[in-house]
């Protein structure tokens, strides 16, 4: 869209392109500019220890440059694909991906939308990451609601009990 913006504003079709690959990359840096929660980095390495983990975004922010990829199986990209969460397309994917089944794949997610009505959609169980505390407002109640990432493993391991 950049692209298109510059060459109709009179940049030829190399300036254009160069412009708008270079304020993508600012966009990118910019955009993985984030504190990530202190519980993350401690979370995840307690998660991959005992299952594969895989992350599944319709954004742009990319695990690698989070620093975050050593403990993701895949990370699955939306604009990489052509298929955005909710499809259940994207999650199907997704489990094929980490090679797991939808009767033994959790997706967690902040999105009512996007990530708990697609997952579940899909046939997978969704935990809704809602640390603000927001009220639920869709019909479709999540499987589990937590408010810190740290309440994962524990979760998890309550389910897994559950269905030994």
């Amino acid at each position: 869209m950049l692209f298109h913006a510059l060459e109709e504003a009179g940049y030829d079709h190399g300036q254009a392109s160069d412009l708008a690959d270079k304020s993508f990359e600012v966009f990118l840096h910019a955009r993985h500019q984030i504190e990530v929660f202190p519980e993350v980095e401690p979370t995840l390495e307690t998660l991959a220890r005992h299952y594969a983990l895989g992350v599944v975004t319709n954004g742009n922010a990319d695990v690698r440059r989070l620093g975050l990829a050593d403990y993701f199986k895949f990370a699955l990209c939306a604009e990489d694909i052509g298929i955005a969460k909710p499809d259940a397309r994207l999650f199907h994917e997704a489990l094929q991906r980490g090679g797991a089944t939808a009767q033994t794949a959790v997706h967690i997610g902040d999105h009512p939308g996007d990530d708990i009505a697609g997952a579940q959609q899909a046939g997978l169980r969704a935990i809704w990451f809602n640390p603000a505390g927001k009220v639920w407002e869709a019909d479709r109640l999540p499987d589990a609601q937590i408010r810190s990432l740290s309440d994962l493993p524990a979760l998890l391991a309550r389910w897994n009990a559950g269905s030994a």
